[in-house]
């Protein structure tokens, strides 16, 4: 049994799940790179798109730019060992969470049965309520059980459908997704540029806490890496101001 799934929040609601009994043991599996942003990796070449990452993320971040290609290696490692087990992929109607369902079902084509995919987003929000979970992090361990048991075994025509929309997605030039209608669409770089400039005020305030109030009120899922990328891009383009070191969230105020 192999549980596959794209956030660390995920993986740990998941091994919790495990470990209840609210579903099966099994693996949990966790990709975790954002492909809602950047040139998608082609062929097994993730040279654009490491490229692409290196001048969008900075030192100051944190983030091991080297390592997360060192998981793809292991995450297509583990996608290609699979063999007659059950696999659950793991999701939420949102970009992130959508591209890697994409790229992990483009992985898992030697497959030909015992894999399910299950949306996050279905109407399964307790107190029948209207609104859906936006992405998988929202779930509750103990509501694992129900929602899994209502997702969509893949089908070869399904399988068809997700691979074509994945070529797709690999020939567009664009370096921003969204999900919408169902599916990936390609919106130009400075779609999210509006919204973050309505939320900066004429006052300086920290950077992280402005990319933390965008992600939490934005109707989209989006990533702390979109947000301050295109805060940097506004800041270069002289519509943002700043002060502290540029690059470094945590040591950096904006205002207008």
């Amino acid at each position: 049994m192999k549980y596959i799934c794209f956030s660390p929040s995920t993986e740990e609601v998941a091994k919790f799940a495990i470990s209840k009994g609210f579903i099966l043991r099994g693996e949990v599996v966790t990709f975790c790179d954002d492909f809602s942003i950047g040139p998608l990796v082609v062929n097994g070449d993730i040279s654009e798109r490491k490229k692409w990452l290196e001048k969008v993320y900075y030192e100051e971040m944190n983030f091991n730019i080297d390592g997360i290609y060192d998981e793809y290696k292991v995450f297509e490692k583990k996608c290609k060992h699979i063999k007659g087990e059950q696999v659950y992929i793991l999701f939420g109607e949102n970009a992130m969470e959508y591209a890697g369902l994409l790229y992990t079902i483009s992985l898992l084509n030697h497959i030909n049965n015992k894999i399910t995919i299950v949306n996050f987003s279905g109407d399964y929000k307790p107190g029948n309520s209207q609104e859906k979970f936006k992405c998988s992090m929202e779930v509750e361990p103990e509501e694992y059980q129900e929602i899994m048991a209502a997702g969509e075994k893949l089908t070869d025509e399904r399988r068809a459908e997700l691979l074509k929309e994945w070529n797709n997605q690999k020939l567009d030039s664009g370096y921003l997704r969204i999900f919408y209608n169902g599916r990936l669409v390609n919106k130009d770089i400075a779609y999210f540029d509006e919204f973050i400039l309505n939320n900066i005020t004429n006052s300086p305030l920290r950077c992280t806490r402005i990319v933390g109030e965008c992600i939490s009120i934005s109707e989209d899922i989006v990533g702390d890496v979109c947000i301050f990328w295109r805060i940097k891009t506004l800041i270069q383009r002289g519509l943002v101001q700043f002060t502290g070191e540029f690059g470094n969230m945590r040591r950096m105020e904006v205002y207008k």
